[in-house]
């Protein structure tokens, strides 16, 4: 996981050659590909993704790592390769938030995130347990831009 998290392809390569389980969870339940994306190393995403990782598997906390990535704040190009990958959008994940990745896109202001995350259905009217909408994200934390795209 520690080479997910640096982003050293050469290392990668070399275990990924050995007999592993792509898929192995640490204590958090997160694979190398939630640490891949939460690290913004989109060289071992597509690396991982290749060798079969799991695009849609679950961390403990319910996160994926569509969602890993949009709370990183990774750049655009790393979340349009997820969902071309296969990404689902609207995966909730089952922490006490219960959030989305157009949610968390939405509560941290990544405008461009949430244009592509929409453009891919992402549901605009979703809430997560405490009844909160990606428009509400967006405005509780000023991001104006969102607001006008959402409305």
């Amino acid at each position: 996981m520690l080479v997910c998290e640096t982003g050293n392809e050469i290392i990668a390569n070399l275990l990924l050659d050995k007999d592993i389980n792509i898929n192995a969870k640490n204590n958090v339940g997160a694979t190398a590909l939630h640490v891949a994306c939460y690290s913004g190393h989109l060289n071992i995403v597509q690396l991982l993704i290749s060798h079969g990782a799991d695009i849609n598997d679950k961390a403990k906390n319910g996160m994926t790592p569509l969602i890993y990535a949009c709370k990183a704040g990774s750049n655009e190009i790393m979340v349009k390769y997820l969902i071309q990958e296969g990404s689902k959008v609207d995966i909730r994940s089952n922490d006490e938030e219960g959030v989305t990745a157009l949610l968390i896109a939405c509560q941290y202001g990544y405008e461009n995130i949430v244009k592509y995350l929409v453009k891919h259905s992402a549901d605009i009217f979703v809430k997560d347990n405490h009844g909160k909408t990606a428009l509400m994200y967006a405005s509780a934390n000023g991001f104006r831009s969102i607001v006008s795209y959402l409305i």
